[in-house]
């Protein structure tokens, strides 16, 4: 997964933990090992950027899955100070 904001990558992860709703779901085990989390640092974008997310398969064919700005497409969580 990237992570793009006005044409910068600002981030990017692999998957790194199992999915067995999504491979039951899409009905190919293979699939299992797809989960991913992403911080993305505050100092890199803004709520009303526009964030793009992309997957980036293996062979390196790309394809955005999100663009929209950032407000709209999470919910900020509290964190501890």
């Amino acid at each position: 997964m990237q992570f793009w904001v006005g044409g910068k990558l600002i981030e990017s992860v692999r998957p790194d933990h199992d999915r067995p709703d999504v491979a039951e779901h899409f009905r190919r085990p293979a699939l299992v090992h797809c989960g991913w989390t992403c911080h993305l640092k505050r100092n890199l974008i803004k709520p009303r950027d526009i964030l793009e997310v992309k997957v980036k398969a293996n062979q390196g064919k790309s394809a955005a899955i999100a663009y929209d700005y950032l407000s709209s497409m999470f919910t900020p969580v509290a964190t501890a100070v």
